[in-house]
């Protein structure tokens, strides 16, 4: 393991990166998808769906 038991500088980055990762899932947009993706996904999802009952050519 890289963690030797007492490694002061460690566990304070570990403590950082811990609390960064809690404050990020806490916020509002978190886990929100790229726009840029979704306006992809609904085109392609447009393209190849029936619209009305009508298949689109």
């Amino acid at each position: 393991m890289a963690q030797t038991p007492h490694d002061q500088a460690y566990d304070r980055a570990q403590a950082r990166l811990t609390r960064d990762a809690a404050r990020r899932y806490q916020q509002p947009d978190w886990g929100a998808e790229d726009p840029r993706a979704r306006d992809a996904y609904d085109r392609e999802l447009a393209r190849t769906m029936p619209v009305r009952g009508q298949e689109r050519r």
